[in-house]
């Protein structure tokens, strides 16, 4: 789920109806033992991570970011695909998670590729995750412009937010009237929620700024879906800020 509890997004869950719990589990420990073995081939490497089970997918997804080495991983970046079709999508957003908990500089061209080109929103969406678990300084120019880009005009607003936060951590200058202008978001009031987590990583004190004026005037939610959403992330974000607490 999103950080920022976006959680309406419907989307196409992947669900083992052939295999009996039992034997997805036996499934799951063949899977990793192979992993662990080394010596398959990416493909199928690639087809364990897009296994009907999510048993077996879990566990390859932890073999692979818990113990694989930096040089093993990298192999999997000929894995990543912008090419119609909901497989490839799902298989571009287990991809970006691995490199969402292991961030990689390395890897940067290939998640702005299914983070502009993929068909699939949930992998867009990871893939600017784990370009924003990069260090901050990661992105070039051009990079920084696309990233700028999704966050002024991206129509889907869940993938607007990721990149609204990933700016944030990449380059403050860009992002902080995006943020402001976020902040004043009626059409698409998540922005609001996502503007508020992109400035704890901007600046803290500004953050509870911003963070206790959504709480003391807050915004009239005609809808009655994000008022509550946005209070709860305020008090979030003071919550965890407690020593740049605006004095007032």
């Amino acid at each position: 789920a999103s950080p920022y509890e976006l959680g309406t997004v419907a989307r196409i869950e992947r669900v083992d109806e052939e295999r009996s719990v039992e034997k997805q589990w036996d499934a799951a420990r063949a899977a990793r033992d192979r992993i662990r073995q080394g010596g398959d081939p990416l493909d199928e490497v690639i087809e364990l991570l897009a296994d009907r089970s999510g048993t077996v997918r879990d566990e390859v997804f932890e073999e692979i970011v818990e113990k694989w080495s930096s040089d093993q991983r990298k192999t999997l970046r000929s894995g990543f695909s912008t090419n119609k079709g909901q497989d490839s999508g799902f298989v571009d957003e287990m991809l970006a998670e691995i490199f969402l908990h292991r961030p990689d500089p390395e890897v940067l061209p290939d998640l702005l590729a299914v983070a502009v080109g993929s068909d699939v929103d949930e992998a867009r969406e990871m893939a600017l995750g784990a370009i924003g678990a990069l260090p901050a300084g990661s992105l070039d120019s051009k990079s920084l412009r696309l990233i700028e880009q999704l966050a002024k005009r991206e129509r889907n607003w869940w993938i607007r937010g990721e990149a609204l936060r990933c700016l944030a951590h990449q380059d403050s200058q860009r992002a902080v009237p995006l943020l402001e202008n976020a902040m004043r978001e009626k059409k698409l009031p998540a922005l609001r929620i996502a503007a508020l987590q992109g400035f704890v990583l901007v600046d803290q004190e500004q953050a509870c700024q911003h963070a206790l004026e959504a709480i003391t005037k807050p915004w009239r939610d005609r809808q009655g879906i994000w008022g509550d959403r946005i209070l709860r992330a305020a008090l979030g974000v003071l919550a965890d800020n407690l020593t740049a607490f605006p004095r007032s």
